[in-house]
């Protein structure tokens, strides 16, 4: 057996969906889908790190869909850590989480956020 430790430097502890909401607005069409990104992260202590993320879509004439969550994480005090990289990671974290809550609520739309 495998004795050694895991050192990453971040762990989602928590994961809280703080809004879901679609609404639809007509039958499915061609209109391009708007989208809206938005993110915020607070540091609480040395050791804790909170990301919130939105993800806002609005396709004409069909739906308007928003999701909101924050992910707990802990970090890992013995590593060090650069805080754009440690940033960028908890937000990859958190998206597909947001994604499979997004995905069954556009009832067949395909979701294309490139």
């Amino acid at each position: 057996m495998n004795d050694e430790r895991n050192n990453c430097v971040l762990k989602l502890d928590h994961l809280l969906f703080d809004e879901l909401h679609f609404e639809r607005q007509g039958f499915q069409n061609k209109n391009p889908v708007h989208y809206r990104f938005g993110y915020n992260f607070e540091m609480c202590g040395t050791t804790e790190l909170i990301a919130h993320i939105l993800i806002e879509g609005r396709k004409d004439d069909e739906y308007n869909v928003t999701v909101r969550a924050s992910g707990y994480f802990t970090l890992n005090e013995e590593v060090h850590y650069d805080l754009l990289m440690l940033r960028q990671n908890a937000a990859a974290i958190v998206f597909p989480y947001m994604r499979s809550q997004l995905l069954p609520r556009l009832n067949g739309t395909i979701l294309d956020m490139r």
